[in-house]
């Protein structure tokens, strides 16, 4: 699943008109929720094109042709230096399944692209990024563009067993002198010159990882865990750009980090660890933006989870969840929510509770997932893309398919509400909306459509498009 991120360049600048020439400004461009339409719903002023698609040609590391992998989720786009229309997209697959050609479980995909008129193309070939120095990787979830200009890609499956992965990893020897399923479940770390992995980061802990955030201090890295039962986690480099010697931590409320064995055996354990020193317990925390030194982190949730088994370890549930346990015990949150995080107090809060509008019931904030920043007259902004846990419960505009939005939230408003929101865009049927990126210039926004129905006419497969016209706002 996501920023990310990645996803994960500074805070982007659309520039600004004059005070007047705002005023003058049309109704910013969103859609309203129709009946179900199985592909993209954007208002008409954006212009969308498709970038990269499942089943593209690729190229492995030997120069050999494959279909591209699907289940694209996280984008990181880095900017060519000297031309704003030019860059390299990296794209990280969700994906499981074993390949002899690209890999095993999961990947990821790098190419060149260029803006030409209003369409991003691709200019180079699309190459796979060689997982096989370190071992195979699975589920490429979240991940980040780091100081060192390396990308963070996070692992968001953890086997407990051979057994668990026999069915997508062929070789089942052991790797690094631990059995083959504990190489699984890491932070992996990048380098896209070379378009391979360099290493896992075990300081990092071993986890469902869902997203990483690299702190301007070049040492902080906070880490989200993509559990029903997740902690989150935050890892403090001993060198600034060097992540592979540091302390891991994991928070527990009203403002504390606790530190956490450092040994090999507690980090492939790191959330279990964490649990049964006190740590706080999250539902499924997701991507995670740095916007004015306030980091925001979105919540999924789940239906009715019993936590009782990692409260007797010692975990203490968030204190706002108290409000959804149910006579049985079970933590119902069928909508999530979305977390704000003060890193010079350590204190988290809920900044915006996931469900139905107050005053329009056909406007739902549920299960939100991938996230990004941007600025635009000003202002800044995150944009949540939802990724609904079941076409039930009133999650979905449409009860009978899995329908996706994107919504933007204007950071400037202090206590928001669900009525705050500006919808951007209407997934297409069956899909998750992932990896939102902008370029520098603000010009461009990349997505990723991640396992669309196979019965769109247009959206069919995993995608990647870009929306330009922020520009022209």
């Amino acid at each position: 699943m996501k920023n990310r991120y990645l996803i994960f360049l500074p805070l982007l600048l659309i520039a600004c008109n004059s005070n007047d020439d705002i005023k003058k400004k049309k109704k910013f461009p969103t859609v309203a929720p129709p009946l179900h339409k199985s592909d993209l719903v954007i208002n008409p002023h954006f212009h969308v094109s498709i970038v990269f698609s499942q089943g593209d040609t690729v190229y492995n590391s030997e120069g050999i042709t494959a279909p591209a992998k699907g289940k694209h989720d996280c984008i990181v786009f880095i900017p060519d230096e000297n031309n704003t229309n030019k860059g390299t997209l990296f794209i990280g697959h969700e994906t499981t399944k074993p390949n002899d050609l690209l890999g095993d479980g999961g990947g990821a995909t790098q190419f060149l692209v260029e803006r030409k008129g209003k369409d991003w193309v691709a200019v180079s070939e699309k190459e796979s990024i060689d997982f096989r120095t370190v071992g195979g990787t699975l589920a490429n979830c979240g991940g980040s563009y780091t100081p060192n200009k390396t990308i963070l890609s996070a692992e968001e499956i953890i086997p407990y067993s051979n057994k668990d992965i026999a069915r997508f990893i062929t070789d089942l020897s052991d790797f690094n002198g631990r059995p083959k399923y504990q190489n699984f479940g890491w932070m992996v770390e990048i380098d896209p010159q070379k378009k391979a992995a360099t290493q896992k980061l075990y300081q990092m802990g071993r986890y469902k990882h869902e997203d990483a955030l690299c702190m301007p201090d070049n040492k902080t890295v906070y880490l989200t865990n993509d559990d029903s039962c997740a902690v989150f986690f935050k890892y403090v480099a001993d060198k600034p750009k060097d992540y592979t010697q540091g302390q891991l931590y994991a928070y527990a409320y009203p403002n504390q980090w606790l530190a956490l064995p450092m040994a090999m055996d507690s980090l492939v354990n790191a959330r279990e660890v964490a649990i049964r020193q006190g740590a706080s317990l999250f539902n499924r925390q997701e991507w995670i933006s740095l916007v004015d030194g306030k980091i925001y982190i979105t919540e999924t949730g789940n239906d009715n989870n019993d936590w009782s088994k990692y409260i007797a370890m010692g975990g203490k549930p968030a204190p706002y969840f108290f409000e959804l346990r149910k006579e049985n015990g079970l933590f119902d949150d069928p909508h999530g929510r979305l977390l704000v995080f003060d890193p010079k107090t350590n204190e988290m809060e809920v900044l915006l509770q996931g469900g139905v509008a107050a005053t329009d019931s056909s406007t739902v904030f549920s299960n939100p997932d991938g996230m990004g920043e941007f600025k635009i007259h000003g202002k800044n902004y995150l944009i949540i893309c939802e990724d609904i846990i079941g076409k039930n419960r009133g999650r979905s505009v449409d009860p009978k398919t899995t329908v996706n939005e994107i919504y933007l939230l204007d950071l400037s408003i202090p206590k928001p509400t669900i009525e705050d929101l500006k919808r951007l865009l209407i997934g297409p049927a069956g899909c998750e909306m992932s990896g939102p990126v902008f370029t520098p210039d603000g010009s461009t926004l990349f997505v990723n459509i991640q396992h669309p129905s196979k019965e769109n006419k247009v959206y069919n497969k995993s995608s990647t498009i870009a929306i330009s016209g922020w520009d022209r706002l």
